[in-house]
């Protein structure tokens, strides 16, 4: 938790090359933030920065200075990407740091991605990705919790439980994360961690792929394909599968390939218009 924010200190000078220093006082200690702010006349980036876009970065970060977690968190993407600001992984991590002590949700998730990562990163540690996903917990996010049943399941970072990682991946799931569905749904399935259930096991992949998750889009249509199932619809397996291939499944089709013919051409067309014009629900 962040008890103090004070003012960073800030000194900028518009020579060749603009600096400035930030520290956070954060539980009597201080994260130092090192940051340079590239002249007009310095390409960054295969990008030459004119006036307007210095100012920019001057005005975020003096809004950082502030206290501003947006401008903050705009930083340290900047740093991450390497837009404007020539790309720094120490400087960005550090950045998302700052904004995670103060109970930013998707810093602490960057945070417990970073960190959670085995490659491509120089700051892999299992305890402190646990950490941050724990943290996004306590503050609400559904996907933390996704994350850390993930975790738990595996013993990564965490004494490896796991009744309390699937307890935690249905609370994920209840809270309405996609993945987390998913998840929950084969455990009803499979009557993994629960007693089967196939009514919960169909209402939560419907869910997820209603959401806008490509993978239950193919299990639902895979599951109306059979005329054994609950509620089996074979217009609803063709039409779940033309969003799937909206949402990159490009072979989604040829799940129904076999039985397209037991459609009539209006069925078809119905719910190609329909499939056309979907959009995901808003998972909040």
């Amino acid at each position: 938790m962040l008890t103090k924010l004070g003012s960073l200190l800030v000194m900028l000078s518009w020579g060749p090359l603009a600096a400035f220093t930030a520290v956070y006082f954060i539980q009597g200690g201080n994260i130092e933030i090192g940051c340079q702010v590239v002249d007009p006349n310095q390409i960054v980036d295969g990008k030459d920065l004119d006036r307007s876009q210095s100012s920019m970065i001057a005005e975020t970060v003096g809004a950082a200075n502030a206290g501003d977690i947006a401008s903050i968190m705009k930083l340290a993407r900047m740093y991450e990407e390497g837009t404007l600001l020539e790309r720094n992984f120490h400087k960005s991590l550090r950045l998302y740091i700052a904004a995670a002590q103060m109970d930013h949700v998707p810093a602490q998730l960057k945070l417990a991605d970073y960190y959670g990562r085995r490659f491509f990163t120089p700051v892999h540690d299992y305890e402190k990705a646990y950490f941050w996903a724990a943290e996004a917990t306590a503050n609400g996010s559904a996907e933390a919790k996704y994350v850390l049943a993930k975790y738990v399941e595996q013993g990564l970072g965490v004494e490896a439980d796991k009744e309390k990682a699937a307890s935690l991946m249905f609370e994920a799931a209840e809270a309405g994360f996609p993945d987390a569905m998913l998840v929950a749904a084969k455990y009803y399935k499979d009557g993994t961690f629960t007693e089967r259930d196939e009514e919960k096991h169909l209402s939560l992949i419907t869910k997820a792929a209603e959401a806008g998750e490509a993978d239950s889009m193919i299990k639902l249509a895979v599951h109306h394909m059979n005329p054994h199932n609950l509620n089996a619809d074979l217009q609803e397996a063709y039409f779940w599968a033309r969003v799937a291939t909206r949402f990159g499944k490009v072979r989604a089709m040829s799940i129904i390939d076999s039985r397209t013919d037991e459609l009539s051409e209006q069925q078809k067309s119905a719910a190609d218009l329909r499939a056309a014009s979907w959009q995901p629900l808003q998972v909040n």
